[in-house]
């Protein structure tokens, strides 16, 4: 056994750049994506990526019992006031849902916060705050597409350095 692993081995966060430019040609800056996550870093977004597809599943069996519920009534010839009020109560179930994923969606801000923000210089940290921000920005002038580019580099980004080796 060598001397490095009798004493221990440090291993460094290593960090990338994600040039913007990337992106969009008129775009600066870049985000620096730590690569070389820790195992309870990546079980963090396993968690969060294992609670969006139990609430996506959920909400698909809120919907399923919506439309057996309509269908049952019509087939019945209940009246359109019966059939709205079935949509109306089940509506409302489905709202709640949908406002559930909130909660997830700050995991996953927050996630992203730790991700992007292990620069020496901290002009290059993100606070949860600040993540929000880039995704509502995001959202309300491109519809998500420069945060969906953004979350999916920052992946592949990760993926690709677990993976290096594989290259060899």
């Amino acid at each position: 056994m060598s001397k490095a692993f009798k004493d221990g081995i440090y291993i460094p966060k290593i960090i990338k750049d994600l040039e913007l430019k990337n992106y969009h040609e008129d775009m600066e800056g870049s985000f620096i994506v730590w690569v070389n996550l820790s195992r309870m870093v990546h079980q963090e977004y396993t968690d969060i990526q294992n609670k969006l597809a139990v609430w996506e599943f959920e909400g698909n069996q809120i919907l399923d019992e919506i439309i057996v519920q309509v269908e049952e009534a019509e087939e019945e010839n209940k009246s359109e006031k019966e059939i709205e009020k079935i949509r109306n109560a089940n509506g409302k179930k489905f709202e709640n849902h949908v406002a559930s994923v909130d909660l997830t969606i700050d995991d996953l801000d927050i996630w992203y916060s730790k991700v992007w923000s292990q620069a020496d210089n901290e002009l290059h940290h993100y606070s949860v705050s600040e993540v929000q921000a880039i995704r509502e920005t995001s959202k309300e002038n491109d519809g998500s597409s420069f945060w969906n580019w953004l979350t999916k580099q920052t992946q592949t980004m990760i993926i690709l350095h677990s993976n290096q080796h594989l290259k060899k």
